[in-house]
């Protein structure tokens, strides 16, 4: 396992596609489950605002700053990273509710676009385009899964 592992992070260094692709596909669900159970106030819209800063993160140089060898150990940081990122999350949108509480809210703003997040010199438009379109098919896949659960119980595609 530790040889594929290596040779996955490998491959994501070196900036190939479909080592991201193994790679999300398999650490997504570890990072939701994390948010899932930790986090539970959390939307699955903010779960992926901070999933999508997670694997930006690493994408940006977190997974060269590994200093493991194991998929075990990679699990460890990979969770400690989620956790410092929905902690970041989870300050930033308090601060953010204060600021609305002190000022004046106009409802016509609601819709305004917030500033991005992760604008820095090392940021990668297009790791982030390859994120967010990981992220979205995931999202894709999800509510199909969900639709055909619901009917394979005879409810009419409802949670009951």
């Amino acid at each position: 396992m530790d040889a594929s592992f290596l040779s996955l992070i490998g491959g994501c260094i070196a900036g190939d596609g479909p080592s991201w692709e193994a790679f999300f596909s398999e650490y997504f669900s570890i990072a939701t489950q994390l948010l899932n159970h930790r986090y539970p106030s959390f939307t699955p819209a903010e779960n992926d605002d901070i999933i999508q800063n997670v694997f930006m993160k690493l994408s940006r140089g977190g997974l060269k700053n590994f200093k493991g060898t194991t998929g075990y150990e990679f699990i460890a940081y990979f969770k400690q990273i989620t956790k410092n990122e929905a902690f970041t999350w989870l300050k930033q949108k308090n601060r953010r509710a204060r600021e609305i509480s002190i000022e004046e809210s106009d409802p016509e703003d609601d819709d305004a676009p917030s500033p991005p997040i992760l604008a820095d010199n090392s940021f990668r438009p297009d790791k982030a385009i390859e994120i967010k379109n990981l992220l979205e098919a995931r999202r894709i896949q999800g509510q199909r899964n969900r639709r055909n659960h619901g009917n394979s119980h005879g409810n009419g595609g409802l949670a009951l």
